[in-house]
């Protein structure tokens, strides 16, 4: 089963969905390490993390990465 279709499964269960916003990779794996079984993310958190004001200012190829850092905790 691919992250999507477990994902979208979370939200069919009879118990609730807690979802935590993390700002930074090290937050993500820390939530993950809580036993988050989904973890959001937060637009000014991680552009505040990585110096930059929220807002789109953050060039594509450092959302991709950064991004990818996020994903990665598992």
């Amino acid at each position: 089963m691919n992250k999507f279709v477990q994902f979208s499964a979370m939200h069919e269960q009879d118990e609730p969905l807690f979802l935590s916003n993390a700002w930074d990779a090290l937050s993500a794996l820390v939530l993950q390490q809580a036993g988050f079984k989904a973890i959001g993310t937060t637009s000014w958190g991680m552009a505040n993390s990585l110096g930059y004001a929220d807002g789109e200012n953050i060039t594509f190829s450092d959302l991709l990465y950064y991004g990818g850092k996020n994903h990665g905790c598992d």
